[in-house]
């Protein structure tokens, strides 16, 4: 039996970040050995999904900390918000 193709879905398009809105957001939920976790955008009740590799910085990830400050774009996808091109605040 034949596969189809694998198609790329709206979340794992490459996406450019050039003149999208920077949000400022904390860091709620960290899964280190899972390599993800979740944070809430100021001024916002959803959490966003965010994933090591959204991080420019090596390590970044690793030293994050529940309460940490990041700047972040938010993607909507059909899963639920994503943060994407994320940075840590003041580290």
């Amino acid at each position: 039996m034949a596969r189809a193709p694998h198609s790329k879905t709206q979340a794992e398009q490459p996406v450019d970040v050039a003149g999208a809105e920077r949000v400022s957001a904390a860091v709620t939920r960290i899964f280190y050995d899972k390599g993800f976790g979740f944070v809430q955008p100021d001024g916002q009740d959803a959490e966003a999904f965010m994933h090591k590799s959204a991080f420019e910085s090596r390590g970044a990830f690793d030293r994050l900390k529940p309460g940490g400050r990041v700047t972040c774009v938010i993607q909507s996808t059909s899963k639920g918000l994503r943060a994407i091109d994320v940075q840590v605040v003041g580290g």
